[in-house]
């Protein structure tokens, strides 16, 4: 009996190991891949949209998007020292600080690029030592948006292409409006890039500064007129009664009629209803130029599934991607730019100013250490704007503090 029972339990559990066989879902061949991207609520739906799309376009292969909050570069290089780094990933700014680390696939013979045919500059920031090492899908950049019914208000005609940059200081003193001795709207709230001065950061090669020059006096002197002695600019961003505002805060609520800012006129359009408003070149200095930044993709060296991960990054990259992203930044593909821009809805109106400030980039170059020089930039402009240190010995100081991080190895 005993005998009898112990082979009626091993047929019940024969019989039960091949049922849950069955139920269990076949094996999953595909590649899995991992996207990695900055995370901000707008930028991750659409990135979602687009892996989905790839999915389906791609069954033999599995893409997970992953998205990393705050601190989103330091936390990319733990991983990478961890050797966990995704596959793909999202690169900005930061793009010379891991590819000279020798982070990122070599992907110069992946694309066949006739030329013209994408805009030079924005891919100049995805090459290292002449070699891409990712792909950019576009660039935003920094115009002069202008509110049309404060303009209308002080009898200004809209800016013209070719405004100078005392034309832009004479538009700013009128458009500024003051009540009981305070200022109650600016005429601008911004800056002008340091390019239009004709003022430069490093030397072509990255390895000089290239600060302490009269361009940058000049680009100090014309903010400092601005603040102290026009009144057409606030010093800080403190403005009275209204507590701290960034610039387009400011704008919103018509206390700024002139801002510089970035490409996020589908925000604009989505929040602004209580006035007109339109976009405006930055004046012209000693040359065009408007501060920009740029936004791509980069493959890991590390990914195991390399001819996997450049089909993926090919796709991110692609003109027909890049026009589906174009409410986001502007193409780097031309003709894409110029559908994008086309079939653009609402404001603005000038869309002209898009594509020719996109022949007018000047980005902050791509340098190993640029959050470093940044910080080193944005300090002496605070210090000499608050008046806390005089221009001359502002840009002495930044001068030594950009030789000094030239200066160190990785």
């Amino acid at each position: 009996m005993f005998t009898a029972g112990v082979l009626a339990a091993t047929l019940l559990l024969g019989v039960w190991l091949q049922s849950t066989r069955t139920l269990q879902a076949p094996a999953d061949h595909r590649v899995h891949l991992r996207l990695a991207a900055l995370y901000t609520g707008q930028a991750m739906e659409t990135y979602q949209v687009l892996v989905d799309d790839f999915n389906r376009r791609n069954p033999d292969l599995r893409v997970r998007l992953q998205g990393i909050p705050g601190s989103y570069y330091d936390k990319l290089l733990v991983m990478f020292a961890g050797r966990t780094a995704p596959d793909v990933m999202w690169m900005g700014k930061g793009m010379a600080q891991f590819a000279s680390r020798n982070a990122f696939l070599d992907v110069e013979d992946e694309f066949r690029i006739p030329p013209g045919h994408y805009y030079e500059s924005v891919l100049d920031c995805y090459r290292f030592n002449g070699r891409l090492m990712g792909f950019p899908m576009g660039a935003d950049f920094a115009v002069i948006v202008y509110n049309r019914d404060l303009f209308e208000q002080a009898g200004l005609p809209p800016p013209d292409p070719d405004w100078t940059l005392e034309d832009f200081r004479q538009t700013a003193r009128r458009l500024t409006v003051r009540e009981g001795g305070q200022v109650r709207q600016w005429g601008f709230f911004g800056e002008i890039d340091p390019g239009v001065f004709g003022a430069e950061y490093l030397s072509p090669d990255m390895s000089e500064e290239r600060i302490d020059r009269p361009e940058w006096q000049d680009y100090l002197d014309f903010h400092l007129k601005l603040i102290f002695e026009d009144g057409s600019m606030p010093s800080q961003l403190d403005v009275p009664g209204a507590g701290i505002l960034t610039s387009r805060q400011a704008f919103y609520r018509g206390q700024a009629a002139m801002i510089s800012d970035g490409f996020h006129f589908r925000t604009m359009r989505e929040e602004i209803s209580d006035f007109r408003w339109d976009i405006a070149p930055l004046p012209l200095g000693a040359r065009r130029a408007c501060a920009s930044s740029t936004q791509g993709f980069a493959v890991s060296r590390h990914t195991p599934h390399r001819a996997e991960a450049v089909r993926l990054l090919k796709y991110l990259v692609a003109p027909e991607t890049q026009r589906r992203m174009g409410d986001i930044l502007v193409p780097s593909h031309r003709e894409s730019a110029r559908q994008v821009i086309a079939g653009m809805a609402g404001p603005p109106h000038n869309r002209q100013v898009i594509l020719d400030s996109m022949e007018a980039l000047n980005p902050f170059p791509r340098h190993p250490r640029i959050n470093e020089l940044q910080q080193a930039l944005a300090e002496t402009q605070r210090l000499v704007l608050t008046r806390q240190q005089s221009p001359a010995a502002g840009l002495r100081e930044c001068a030594r503090q950009f030789r000094e991080i030239l200066g160190r190895t990785h």
